[in-house]
């Protein structure tokens, strides 16, 4: 008999008066978070499937949707139209699928190698038009150590790449086919050449190897107007690092009392969040590397982040299945999302 998940939804306050809402539940760990478009609900993968969730209530909407042994990576197009996941079955296959939203109707299935895939995203947008995946990209990595490229539009794999020496975990599209960069639990980042994506051909143009811990997760900073693109890494060494990928220029790190897993950026680019081992949730300047602003999230491990839109909250989910919102402090939101609200 399935074992019934059991839901308690209530405010809680945490230090430093952060405010959530929380879910919790004796179910297996929140691996991966996205808002939906429009910003009114959010989807929780585990694996359990994946389920819809009601902003800032957290209270569930439908079932369990059941895909993937386990679901590592979800990803929505810009245009809000598609939903990327990427996972699979440990040791036996690796997988992403493409979906419409809100339709859930599965549009294409990309294998991907015989191990999970831990996270994929698009390379190029998907433009309006007749046949909305046209011409269009794929990227996946893995715990097979390999990068693949697949064509949206008829599942085909394009490329397969082997660039880290062991598995990948995560990957972002830099702006203006600059490339991608990959990290991996080899202790490194890889960028990988631009133009390679559409020719056909993709190659390592600079090992980032400053790192002395596997690399856990990437994330690019929103458009800021700086000339160089930035990407904020988290490790095993208890560090969060930033990068000038395109030339290949660590520009600072911050250390941590302890081990970050996820990261992301507020609206704005200019303060990156973390969380990780001990539950908490930190706001980081890039400029001065310390922390600006921390609170308690949950209890257990943090295994995954979402940023709201407008960055007024932080979605957090844990290892013993939570899901919480924490609320950050009004003097880190974007100038833009001031100016709206009265």
């Amino acid at each position: 008999m399935i074992k019934r998940y059991l839901l308690l939804v209530s405010l809680v306050c945490f230090q430093h008066c952060s405010l959530a809402m929380q879910v919790q539940g004796a179910d297996p760990p929140f691996t991966a978070l996205v808002v939906t478009p429009g910003g009114k609900t959010i989807l929780a993968a585990s694996q359990r499937g994946v389920r819809q969730f009601e902003l800032p209530s957290l209270k569930p909407v439908g079932e369990w949707w059941k895909e993937l042994d386990a679901v590592n990576g979800i990803r929505f197009s810009a245009s809000g139209k598609y939903l990327l996941l990427a996972g699979g079955s440990p040791a036996e296959k690796g997988e992403a699928r493409l979906y419409g939203w809100p339709s859930l109707t599965l549009l294409r299935s990309f294998e991907g190698g015989e191990d999970l895939l831990l996270d994929a995203c698009w390379a190029g947008e998907l433009d309006e038009g007749d046949d909305l995946l046209s011409g269009r990209k794929i990227v996946s990595v893995g715990m097979d150590k390999k990068l693949r490229i697949f064509d949206a539009s008829s599942g085909r794999q394009l490329l397969v790449r082997e660039g880290h020496s062991r598995g990948v975990t995560s990957v972002v599209l830099l702006p203006g086919q600059q490339g991608l960069v990959t990290a991996g639990l080899d202790n490194s980042l890889r960028v990988w050449s631009g133009a390679g994506i559409a020719a056909g051909k993709l190659e390592v143009l600079r090992v980032l190897d400053n790192h002395r811990g596997p690399v856990l997760d990437l994330a690019l900073r929103p458009a800021s107007g700086e000339s160089l693109p930035m990407v904020l890494s988290v490790s095993e060494d208890a560090t969060v690092r930033f990068w000038q990928p395109t030339i290949g220029r660590m520009v600072r790190f911050a250390s941590l009392p302890t081990r970050p897993l996820v990261c992301d950026w507020l609206p704005g680019g200019k303060h990156a969040v973390v969380v990780g081992t001990d539950g908490r949730l930190r706001v980081i300047d890039p400029e001065t590397v310390q922390v600006a602003w921390e609170a308690d999230a949950i209890e257990s491990w943090a295994y995954c982040l979402a940023v709201l839109p407008g960055g007024r909250f932080v979605a957090v989910g844990g290892r013993a299945g939570e899901l919480v919102l924490v609320a950050i402090p009004d003097r880190f939101l974007a100038d833009s999302v001031k100016k709206k609200e009265p």
